[in-house]
């Protein structure tokens, strides 16, 4: 740390000069100002590093198609990196459109069938008026409907997915409390973090199934439960042996209405079967937008791992995208003067071997010392939009401090010492 005084009332200069080695250094800048009061200037040395480094992989499994960015080029978030082949995708896709299909075939002939009982039941009403014979009532149809038993397979999956949400959850909250602590690198707190954000959505998946078994669960039920009824009343008819074409009309009128209300369930059903078929078939064709694997922000590739050809994994790093648009000036802070560096505040950031001088801001003051240190790491932002500011070069941070506010913070830090 360097600390320069400069007395009461003087013209201050402020020379910023580049670097040395073995040449003359050359003054970048001179600020001249007349100053009514003393002034103070903490000055200390720290490493430019990368505002972002996000890793970029696939979202599915498969092979590498094209790959159209090199290292070292600057991308812009969207922008089209690598592309897998869509392999067997339009085959699944086929085979879902025809399952929609099969799906909605059997609905509409379940549904012709039930129109024809009740047409059968009708005509017999009519009939009833003029013939004593008496009707033996049709019972309900209900259709097949595949994959109809799944909802405790359903429940134990959003059991499983919670177990596992809540694990993630834990390693996240301590990923998260090590990365603020400077103890985890960005590069493994983003992977972390991608973890526990899959983990819910398989969560929010597994309880979207619940929900479709659970009403498939509870038509089948009212379903069950008419059809007792039905069995019952169909019971009491045939001990009854009456022969009144009134009693035959009834018993018509009373299957009619169970027909109908059959026919509302099975069409309810149908109607659940036909959505999962193309929830389904969108799930397939989901996947075509998720073979271009695409910038999810601003940078320059400084990593790539694949080749044309080669097969893929979601997980697996296929890229390394560096946002040096803006940079983090990191410096270590003695605890003497760690409490007059705030976040908001502004200082100006030296670059000697680049001869580059840039306003900055400070952005976050640690709480926890370095380990085995007396010092604060500090962060400092600084704009880089034309990249002339690298990752890991030298900088100088320098923060005034007026003499109002050091005697403050003396007299603050005697008053606590007294107390």
């Amino acid at each position: 740390m360097i600390m320069k005084k400069i007395g009461y009332p003087t013209l201050s200069i402020l020379l910023v000069c580049g670097v040395v080695s073995g040449t003359q250094a050359n003054p970048i800048e001179i600020h001249a100002e007349a100053k009514s009061y003393s002034q103070e200037e903490l000055i200390l040395n720290g490493r430019a590093q990368p505002y972002q480094e996000v890793i970029v992989s696939s979202e599915i499994e498969g092979k590498l198609k094209g790959i159209y960015k090199e290292i070292g080029a600057y991308v812009k978030a969207g922008e089209k990196l690598a592309e897998l082949d869509e392999g067997d995708l339009p085959e699944l896709v086929r085979r879902a459109e025809d399952q929609v299909k099969v799906v909605e075939a059997q609905g509409n002939l379940t549904a012709m069938e039930q129109q024809i009982a009740l047409n059968q039941t009708l005509a017999t009403i009519n009939y009833s008026a003029v013939s004593s014979e008496i009707i033996t009532p049709v019972a309900p149809i209900l259709p097949e409907l595949p994959k109809y038993s799944e909802l405790e397979a359903a429940e134990k999956a959003v059991k499983d997915a919670e177990l596992a949400l809540t694990e993630k959850k834990k390693e996240w909250e301590k990923a998260n409390e090590l990365f603020e602590n400077g103890h985890l690198s960005e590069q493994e707190f983003v992977t972390v973090t991608v973890d526990k954000e899959r983990a819910e959505l398989n969560v929010i998946t597994a309880q979207k199934k619940v929900a479709i078994e659970t009403e498939k669960a509870k038509l089948l039920k009212e379903y069950e439960k008419e059809k007792e009824e039905y069995e019952k009343e169909k019971a009491k008819y045939d001990q009854q042996l009456k022969s009144s074409s009134e009693k035959t009309k009834v018993s018509a009128e009373d299957t009619l209405r169970l027909q109908k209300k059959s026919a509302a369930v099975t069409d309810k059903m149908t109607q659940i079967a036909v959505e999962n078929a193309k929830t389904e078939l969108e799930a397939v064709k989901s996947q075509y937008d998720k073979l271009p694997i695409v910038a999810p922000v601003n940078g320059f590739i400084t990593e790539l791992n694949g080749r044309i050809g080669e097969t893929v994994s979601p997980g697996k790093a296929l890229f390394l995208i560096t946002n040096l648009d803006q940079l983090y000036i990191t410096i270590n802070v003695p605890e003497a003067i760690v409490n007059k560096w705030q976040e908001g505040q502004s200082v100006y950031v030296n670059f000697p071997s680049q001869g580059i001088v840039k306003n900055g801001e400070v952005v976050y003051v640690s709480l926890l010392p370095n380990r085995g240190e007396s010092t604060y790491p500090v962060k400092i932002i600084v704009e880089n939009k034309d990249h002339k500011i690298r990752a890991g070069m030298r900088a100088v941070a320098t923060l005034k401090m007026d003499n109002e506010t050091n005697e403050s913070s003396k007299s603050a830090d005697l008053l606590e010492t007294e107390e």
